[in-house]
């Protein structure tokens, strides 16, 4: 049994529940390892059997995990669920599960993509219940809290497949410095960044790779700490560019920032670049368990308020990352009194904006016993 299985075992005794059924991409990908590409696959996970897949006929092959016993629906225009609604009751009544003892996790309000990401999923949670009845599912606060608490965990799995899109978006980086030049739109290196991470599908184990990147450069860096868009302005000598990055690789996520200068910075320039590594310098150098959020939140803080760029810091100074771009749990920010425990993703990336520019730098960090693994390529910070 992985660490995972015996996780999920765990809660559900500690709850007393029988099982819990995902559908939600980053639920298929902790419970089971699996990233669907079309979005209408479910899993059943019971005490006794573990993870159980459902997925349409026409589910890539590449998209399913190994370990977890699939059973295959056949999707019908007129009937779409009915199959999948067949093999799900015919499975409930076998196993023998009580009455509102399966359980479902609510909506969080965001979630990670399918492979298929151009839209909407079409299993919904309207759509879940149906396919279960007549069996009464049981959702609230305690089951909720039994999926943030696995979400937060990664087990040495997890670990690697968040390795494996770190090591994937430092192709992407590569290309940002390379480009990041006079002459070139915003966009255009942003799709240069994409294109060169999307390229690694098929490579050194990596199934499937995509690439959200947003490039600001000039007075649009000095806005990267409230939102990111890349549009068709170019990049001209003396811009700072930054670079926000989100990267999918397997159903595991990465998140990344870096900061360029076109051609060499000014002194103002380099006094931002030189105190936003030191404040995330400084962060990175206190994660370890047992911390709080906002023990490493006013570790950066400090650095920059100390280098006269406190008033210029817009945002938190990370949040935990794997399953979606941006995990469930709660931010490293002021004021956030959660402890941090060994086995948790979390980024470091603190910032300044203002008259010179916009600068960021964002790195993947495992929290350890006592420290913490940089996941994320630093070398390719200059």
């Amino acid at each position: 049994m992985d660490q995972r299985s015996r996780m999920m075992q765990e809660g559900l005794d500690r709850l007393d529940l029988d099982a819990l059924v995902g559908w939600r991409t980053e639920e298929l990908v902790m419970l089971a390892g699996c990233f669907p590409h079309f979005g209408a696959s479910l899993c059943l996970f019971t005490k006794a059997d573990g993870p159980v897949i459902y997925t349409p006929a026409h589910e890539p092959e590449v998209s399913l995990a190994k370990t977890a016993r699939r059973r295959v629906y056949q999707p019908a225009s007129e009937a779409p669920w009915a199959s999948l609604r067949s093999l799900l009751q015919e499975d409930l009544q076998k196993l023998g599960l009580r009455e509102g003892r399966v359980g479902i996790a609510g909506d969080q309000g965001k979630h990670a993509l399918p492979g298929n990401a151009a839209e909407t999923p079409p299993l919904t949670e309207a759509v879940v219940h149906q396919l279960l009845k007549p069996l009464t599912v049981c959702a609230d606060a305690n089951i909720d809290s039994l999926w943030t608490e696995m979400f937060l965990y990664k087990t040495e799995a997890d670990v690697a497949g968040i390795q494996l899109a770190n090591t994937v978006a430092a192709e992407g980086i590569k290309r940002f410095y390379q480009l990041a030049g006079a002459g070139r739109s915003e966009a255009e290196v942003a799709g240069q960044v994409e294109a060169a991470i999307q390229s690694q599908t098929g490579r050194a184990g990596c199934r499937s790779a995509r690439a959200w990147a947003f490039v600001q450069a000039g007075e649009h860096a000095a806005q990267a700490g409230m939102f990111s868009r890349s549009s068709g302005t170019l990049l001209a000598q003396g811009d700072m560019v930054v670079l926000e990055l989100a990267t999918c690789v397997d159903g595991y996520w990465s998140d990344l920032t870096r900061t360029a200068v076109v051609g060499t910075p000014n002194p103002a320039q380099q006094a931002l670049l030189d105190a936003v590594r030191s404040a995330q310098s400084a962060a990175i150098a206190v994660v370890c368990a047992g911390i709080t959020h906002a023990d490493v939140d006013r570790a950066a803080r400090q650095v920059l308020e100390e280098r006269g760029f406190g008033a210029a810091f817009s945002h938190a100074t990370g949040h935990h990352v794997g399953f979606r771009y941006h995990d469930a749990g709660p931010m490293l920010a002021p004021g956030s009194t959660a402890r941090l425990h060994e086995g948790m993703v979390i980024t470091i990336e603190p910032g300044a904006y203002g008259p010179a520019g916009g600068a960021r730098f964002e790195e993947n960090v495992l929290v350890t016993e006592d420290g913490c693994v940089v996941l994320s390529p630093q070398s390719l910070t200059a």
